[in-house]
Order: structure tokens, then sequence, then C-alpha cells
């Protein structure tokens, strides 16, 4: 059963990806925009896929690492406690991920890992103190 909802939150999510921050990286000066380009892959979706190189590039180039999903308004963070994406979800919280984000449900990262049984990433999040690092070693 905890398959089959992991599976189809995926599937809800990756329909709905697609809202890069558009706005925020039109504002970018120009020098900035060719020195460190952002991904044509948004940041949700890279969550969903586990894929890690493009979440760094993301946050090499400044990529609002809140952006909202527009189904339930989660954020990548919030995603990766979803689907249990440990190594994104430590890469977002060590880059600065707001961890106390609230989504359209009202629910925080945190909320999301344990409904859905992700201890690594629930243990993260409440060792995490205010600079963005852990205070335990998990992995």
């Amino acid at each position: 059963m905890r398959l089959m909802t992991t599976v189809i939150l995926a599937l809800i999510l990756s329909t709905f990806i697609g809202c890069r921050n558009r706005d925020k990286s039109s504002q970018k000066s120009a020098e900035l925009q060719i020195a460190v380009s952002v991904p044509r892959i948004d940041l949700h979706s890279a969550v969903v896929t586990d894929y890690i190189e493009i979440i760094r590039k993301h946050i090499k180039a400044g990529s609002d690492l809140n952006v909202l999903e527009p189904s339930r308004a989660s954020t990548p963070l919030i995603t990766a406690a979803a689907l249990g994406k440990i190594e994104a979800a430590r890469i977002l919280i060590k880059a600065g991920a707001d961890l106390n984000y609230q989504n359209a449900d009202g629910s925080t990262a945190l909320h999301t890992a344990a409904v859905f049984g992700n201890t690594k990433i629930a243990r993260m999040l409440i060792d995490a103190d205010g600079s963005g690092f852990y205070t335990s070693n998990v992995l």
C-alpha cells in the first residue's frame, strides 16, 4: 500500500511539475546567467527523479529552493520527505531550504516525512539547526 501511495504521489507531482520560478531567474544579471545557468529540469522534477546533479546545479545557480509545486503548494524539501529521497533532502537542508514551510495541507517536511514513514529524513529534520546543518550523523 505504501509503495502504491508513493507511486501515485510521484505521478501526481510529475504531472503538475514545471512551475520553476522564472521571474527570479529573469531578474538575474546577464553575467550571472552566463556563469551559472539554471538547469532546464525544474527542481521538483529533479527531486522526484532523484537527479542529484541537477539539484546541486540549481543550488549553484541560486534557484529558489522553496519554489512551490502547484497542486499542494509543497516545496522540494516536502517532496523529498514524501518520497523518501534521503540524499535530495540532505542537500536541500544543507543548502538552506525552509524547514518550517507549511504546504496547502498545513504540513511541514517533518510532518510529511513522519506520515510517510521516512524516519531518516525525519531525523535529519529534527536534528537540523538554524544553519541548515544537522547535528547527528544519520547516514
